[in-house]
């Protein structure tokens, strides 16, 4: 597992990356311990499910953990554009 967290973290650094987005929200716990994530927010709906959870790593680098939009049971068109909007936004956010 050290060497796949090494090698992303050097590529994240030589690329400059500004922005990570995980699809998918069953290994939060695991990825934030690994990166040094911190939590910052999370963005709900209107049933009160959990979209995004944005994280924010030691260098300032913006982490979105996401509902998976192909998988996820139940999730609703409405939902799944909302999550797309949030990327979206959190990318227009970082370029600023």
């Amino acid at each position: 597992m050290n060497f796949c967290v090494l090698a992303n973290q050097w590529i994240i650094t030589e690329r400059k990356t500004k922005i990570v987005i995980v699809s998918g929200v069953g290994q939060i716990k695991l990825i934030s311990k690994l990166y040094n994530l911190k939590l910052t927010n999370k963005i709900f709906d209107e049933q009160n499910r959990r979209l995004v959870k944005i994280y924010i790593s030691n260098q300032g680098i913006k982490w979105l953990f996401t509902l998976h939009l192909t998988s996820t049971r139940e999730l609703t068109n409405i939902s799944k554009n909302n999550i797309k909007k949030i990327i979206h936004e959190q990318c227009k956010f970082i370029n600023n």
